[in-house]
């Protein structure tokens, strides 16, 4: 036969799952180097492939086809697994699964981590025309930089402008698909850019504030003579590192500067400026989400910083400069090896079925960053006490660091999260969650929302209505979830409790105890379980030393008890220490952390949540419609005024 009549009667194979029992069950794997790397036996491979073990086949017949004849071969066994099966739980994995729990869905918006699932062809000239872009922005910056300080027209711009044209692209891409043209050739060379100048400034900053004598010691440089250390004792390493001449000092003043590392502040301030255009990326994939958001938020802030950091153009300006260019060329890094899907963890191997020690992975990024802000907050307070530095200055840099400790710290703990082996909270179809802030005396508006969820709500099914609450609000919740009555519950604390405690605040929190104890049922934690969410500030030695801890597993009526006491354990009128639960830990009052850094309020993405304010915070749907004055949530008023806001709550 001719060759080629030969070839074309040879049928192409393909390596796809033959696991009946995996998800991804008949899927083309396409994988070749985890196909090498795996154990071949004949047509099947053992694989390993984002931590999970795969069985692949190889087949030279129709995808379609290996399924059908692999769906027949295994019915028995099939039908005899769902003959001995369990009935199912309440909670289930959901049929898309996702590998990231919320709070880690959440902070991937913080990097580029989530922008290719799957990395796509990269296609060259897409490429080339990216490059060609960042070299004429190069030229731009380079070639137009003259030496005096920056206009304000770019801070500005950043600031009024830059919102609304993202605002016009989110409206361009709602009704349009993910944008798949050009965009991982574009994020590459983007990150690319950022990763060469990053290090390109880092070093020659470093580089010229050697030449210029800014690593002499300290108290050379803010005109303090090393001979006051002796006033004072302190170990002799601290006297060593503060007058070493060779480290790296704060206390230069702006005099002290050259054109060339002016020339870099204004490289780097442009580049901060720059590096807001990931934004696009993310709204022309559909990842732009409110913790996105919130991110961008901080670097419009920082840009502003940066700002007046190069008008100043000398000094300190260089620590600041080299230590964020340094810190820059980490991450893009990073970001340059995840988006081209390398591995780029850094661990210890210490043979075969020994456990593997991490030294670098993504939570060590964050935890890099966070370490960026608070060094540069140090800075910030040093340089306003000794007043080397302008003032405006320092306290903008106050506000930047402290705004980027709070963003990149996880404040997120919940030992109850990982329901399904994944660490994501999910069930088959989205449950209403009625969600009840904290209120303290102010819960008797709670109350009344709660009696008419009781008498107006049908609950079929823990599948289809949960709770959650913080503080005064959990104790509404679990009242809710547990099957108790609401209005023998808010009739008594209207009454009886407050007739103990309307005047005395230190006892309210005992009156809470007594009804908890006399009305909550005895199978309380069962009703409660995976059905009601309770807020708690966790107190830890380790930093960020407060945590928002949600829990919504219990395993007895006492451990249910204990959270929600230790949800309403304010601070000074629960007393100074925290609360014990045992078994988990010690904890304050459930305080009002953001559901956007603590997700508390629902059990998956998919619920759908109604808030509940006796404050009347902004988001909230159901708000007193006549305003409560704030101090009743401690002093509150006679009794019949407290009947008066429960039948509000009703109203409302």
């Amino acid at each position: 036969a001719h060759p080629r009549t030969f070839h074309s009667c040879v049928a192409k194979t393909m390596w796809v799952v033959a696991d009946i029992t995996s998800p991804l069950f008949g899927k083309e794997f396409d994988d070749e180097r985890a196909v090498q790397a795996g154990v071949r036996n004949g047509a099947f491979c053992l694989v390993s492939k984002d931590g999970a073990v795969l069985l692949l086949k190889e087949i030279d017949i129709p995808r379609e086809e290996f399924i059908k004849q692999s769906v027949d071969k295994a019915s028995p066994q099939i039908r005899t697994l769902e003959s001995i099966k369990a009935p199912a739980k309440k909670i289930a994995p959901s049929p898309t699964p996702d590998p990231l729990c919320r709070r880690q869905s959440s902070r991937a918006e913080l990097g580029h981590w989530d922008m290719a699932d799957k990395r796509p062809p990269l296609i060259p000239h897409h490429f080339i025309f990216g490059v060609f872009l960042a070299l004429s922005y190069v030229y731009l910056v380079v070639y137009s930089y003259a030496d005096r300080p920056p206009t304000v027209t770019t801070p500005l711009l950043v600031t009024f402008l830059f919102p609304v044209i993202l605002w016009f692209a989110m409206q361009i891409m709602k009704s349009r698909p993910p944008v798949a043209r050009y965009v991982f050739e574009l994020l590459l060379v983007f990150d690319l850019y950022h990763l060469v100048t990053s290090i390109y400034v880092f070093v020659l900053v470093v580089s010229e504030a050697g030449k210029l004598g800014m690593f002499s010691s300290m108290w050379d440089a803010i005109g303090r003579p090393p001979d006051v250390l002796d006033a004072f004792w302190m170990p002799s390493f601290v006297k060593w590192l503060v007058t070493f001449p060779v480290l790296p000092t704060w206390g230069h003043r702006p005099e002290v500067t050259s054109l060339l590392l002016r020339k870099l502040f204004w490289l780097h301030f442009h580049n901060r400026a720059l590096e807001l255009l990931d934004t696009f990326f993310r709204i022309a994939q559909k990842r732009f989400r409110a913790y996105g958001a919130l991110h961008l938020n901080m670097r419009i802030v920082s840009v502003w910083s940066w700002y007046f950091a190069c008008t100043v153009g000398g000094g300190d300006i260089y620590f600041l400069i080299a230590l964020d260019s340094y810190v820059s060329a980490v991450r893009f890094l990073a970001f340059t090896l995840s988006l081209l899907h390398w591995n780029w963890n850094i661990y210890i191997d210490f043979g075969r079925y020994a456990p593997k020690l991490k030294v670098f992975r993504k939570e060590s990024l964050f935890h890099l960053q966070v370490c960026e802000f608070a060094v540069l907050l140090l800075h910030s307070v040093a340089g306003l006490w000794w007043g080397t530095m302008p003032w405006h200055l320092m306290l903008f840099q106050m506000v930047v660091t402290t705004m980027g400790i709070c963003v990149f710290t996880d404040f997120y703990i919940s030992r109850d999260a990982e329901l399904d082996g994944r660490g994501v909270e999910v069930l088959r179809d989205g449950r209403v969650v009625f969600s009840f802030d904290s209120s303290a005396w102010l819960f008797l508006y709670h109350f009344g929302v709660a009696m008419w969820v009781e008498d107006n709500v049908q609950i079929p099914s823990p599948t289809n209505i949960a709770f959650s609450g913080s503080s005064g609000g959990a104790v509404v919740a679990v009242t809710l979830a547990s099957g108790a009555s609401n209005h023998k519950v808010g009739t008594y604390v209207a009454r009886d409790l407050h007739a103990a405690a309307s005047r005395n605040p230190f006892k309210l929190l005992p009156g809470c105890e007594e009804a908890l104890d006399i009305f909550l049922p005895a199978d309380a934690h069962h009703s409660c379980t995976d059905v009601c969410r309770v807020l708690l500030t966790k107190v830890s030695w380790r930093a960020p030393f407060l945590l928002g801890e949600v829990v919504s597993r219990f395993r007895s009526w006492a451990d249910l008890f204990a959270c929600v006491r230790a949800s309403c354990h304010v601070p000074g009128v629960g007393g100074v220490l925290p609360y014990p639960c045992p078994g988990r830990g010690w904890y304050y009052d459930g305080l009002v952390w953001l559901s956007l850094f603590v997700p508390w309020r629902t059990f998956g993405a998919q619920d759908s949540v109604i808030k509940v304010s006796a404050f009347g915070f902004p988001g909230a749907d159901i708000r007193p419609s006549v305003s409560l004055p704030a101090w009743w949530a401690l002093l509150p008023p006679s009794s019949e005024i407290c009947e008066a806001m429960m039948a509000l709550g009703y109203e409302d």
